[in-house]
């Protein structure tokens, strides 16, 4: 059992930039890896693979962890071909829970690639990842495919199921012509759908590489490339429409209220809040009627600096409310700042605004918690790391020394996210 690590900066020659798993079971949970990374300078058969974790017939369990910037190249050298930027998963079992992984690279599966392994992929938020194909001097072009996700095989059933891919990319070669699969590839037997698909590039961007896989109830928009490949087509069930995102541009990808998103997940699977499932990885929380959320996908704080937040409120009742919003500073359990408002909100509208804070310099290095709470009882947490201003005198600490940390420290798991299994 491996809980509450980092892994930063890793470097393999060949396989798992931070760890290697054989033969064994492993639980991984409340982790971060960070800009790990592989690379393998072979000759015809070079493969550089997993640049987080790459595992052989091995029981993998991975649960609210953080994946971002791991590439399996080298700076100086892409391999013929590699699987997996964040975990390549050869046989045995790959359960991946409550997730996020963004920014990582490979010729197959930017962010996961198995194959022979059973498993499941479910509430995990996929964003910027990149399937990146090559060519050698033997002429030999390796396409990209899966730019999040390559599923290509499996011993048992598969289910990728309530998650959210957003901007991935897979490109058949190094000038850019579309690879397949801009957001999944899988071609094991199981179960692909109540996903939340849009803005990818490079090939349609769900490939279903098997006839043994069952799919729908997805939402797509945005996808340069359509939809489906090889043996998928659009279903009944699949949505066309905007998922509605609290705040994309800090890789907020939880829903509002106005979303297309909202209860047209497969009927057999069901909210917490006893409601038909949500499409993507999060769900809303329908008992309460107001929903704030506090967003920014930085989670390093520079001590003496103007730092902001995006807030975002929204009323998803039919009629008109006042809510009264009190948003709370911390920093490691004192309290340092609070401000209260009173908002109107009219029917289905969703408010957004900006906080803004200076962080005074004598606070000092430590943990600075932001909560949003509200009069109807919704409550809402960020955290993130104070440290020393980039190039202050004396210090050797910067953001860049520090990005260890989570690019977002946006909980992976929202109040409405069931126990949710695939219905198939």
């Amino acid at each position: 059992m491996l809980e509450h690590c980092s892994f930063v900066e890793n470097f393999a020659k060949e396989d798992g930039g931070a760890g290697e798993f054989l033969q064994s079971d492993v639980h991984i949970e409340d982790c971060t890896f960070v800009r790990n990374r592989i690379g393998f300078p072979g000759g015809l058969d070079g493969t550089a693979d997993g640049g987080a974790i790459y595992s052989v017939d091995t029981n993998l369990f991975i649960e609210r962890c953080i994946f971002a910037d791991h590439e399996t190249k080298t700076d100086w050298y892409l391999p013929y071909f590699s699987f997996g930027g964040g975990i390549c998963a050869w046989d045995g079992y790959l359960e991946v829970m409550d997730s996020r992984f963004v920014n990582g690279l490979a010729t197959h599966g930017g962010a996961i690639w198995a194959s022979g392994a059973a498993g499941s992929i479910n509430r995990t938020v996929f964003a910027q990842n990149r399937a990146i194909g090559t060519a050698n001097e033997y002429h030999l072009i390796f396409p990209g495919e899966g730019g999040a996700v390559s599923w290509v095989s499996s011993s048992g059933n598969v289910n990728v199921t309530n998650s959210t891919f957003v901007d991935n990319l897979a490109h058949y070669h190094i000038d850019s012509r579309a690879g397949d699969g801009a957001a999944i590839l899988i071609g094991a037997e199981g179960f692909c759908g109540n996903n939340s698909i849009v803005e990818n590039v490079g090939g349609p961007a769900v490939a279903i590489a098997s006839r043994t896989v069952r799919w729908g109830y997805q939402l797509f928009h945005g996808n340069a490339d359509g939809e489906y490949s090889r043996y998928g087509f659009i279903q009944p069930v699949d949505v066309m429409g905007v998922p509605e995102f609290v705040d994309p541009e800090e890789r907020d990808y939880r829903i509002t209220s106005g979303s297309k998103a909202l209860d047209v997940g497969h009927p057999d699977v069901v909210d917490l809040d006893g409601t038909r499932s949500d499409i993507g990885a999060h769900a809303i929380d329908q008992r309460y009627p107001v929903h704030a959320y506090i967003s920014r996908s930085d989670s390093v704080l520079e001590l003496g600096e103007t730092e902001e937040w995006s807030v975002t409120v929204d009323n998803i009742l039919p009629e008109s409310v006042v809510e009264e919003i009190r948003i709370c500073l911390e920093k490691d359990g004192r309290q340092i700042r609070t401000v209260r408002r009173s908002l109107r909100l009219g029917p289905g509208q969703v408010w957004r605004g900006i906080v803004r804070f200076l962080v005074p310099a004598e606070l000092g290095q430590g943990t600075l918690t932001v909560s949003v709470l509200l009069g109807s009882g919704w409550e809402e947490e960020w955290r993130g790391h104070l440290v020393a201003a980039t190039g202050g005198p004396g210090s050797e600490s910067s953001k860049t020394e520090v990005q260890g940390y989570p690019l977002s420290p946006i909980r992976c798991v929202r109040p409405a996210d069931a126990e949710q299994v695939s219905p198939m």
